[in-house]
């Protein structure tokens, strides 16, 4: 003989058709329509990364380089120089910044990058600013982040007679 439980009994009533419980009949509704999908949480105007776990833009630029959200800025000596930490993996920082530099110069050391003579991308002309972008892991954890805005071109390049006279000059001065 076999027995059949109470709760798979009761399922299949529900599903097949009328059980009777306590006395009432209870009648099979049809179909029953299916939960909503969970509802996405409401963008963060300060999340750090999006929903796809990329780094975010911030409103803050550079030499026209746009730099992401998360960013603190750490003293730096020396004009045009930048510097800045952030407790984003070095690999998410690379990611967010790989996009934004054109280069033909990227040197990859110790688990970062350094673009060199970068310019941002979609800046043009002669107001472009080219620089150099060093990406580190930080030996806590995070990574750090250092940009030098390289000097522009002089409009006006001396000549080598000038440049051959400067280095004398300076070449009397050391003796």
């Amino acid at each position: 003989m076999r027995i059949v439980h109470a709760p798979l009994l009761l399922a299949l009533l529900c599903t097949f058709g009328c059980v009777k419980c306590e006395g009432e009949v209870i009648e099979s509704q049809g179909p029953i329509d299916p939960l909503p999908g969970p509802v996405p949480p409401e963008a963060d105007p300060n999340a750090i990364f999006d929903s796809e776990g990329r780094l975010q833009e911030s409103d803050e630029r550079v030499a026209g380089l746009v730099l992401p959200r998360g960013l603190e800025e750490q003293p730096i000596h020396g004009e045009r120089r930048h510097s800045w930490i952030t407790e984003v993996p070095v690999d998410k920082v690379l990611e967010y910044f790989g996009p934004r530099l054109i280069t033909g110069h990227v040197s990859q050391e110790a688990g970062g990058a350094t673009y060199s003579r970068a310019l941002p991308a979609g800046i043009e002309g002669p107001t472009a600013v080219r620089m150099d972008v060093g990406i580190h892991p930080r030996p806590g954890g995070g990574t750090r982040i250092e940009l030098f805005e390289l000097p522009p071109v002089p409009q006006n390049p001396p000549s080598e007679a000038e440049l051959i006279e400067r280095f004398e000059e300076q070449q009397r001065l050391l003796d």
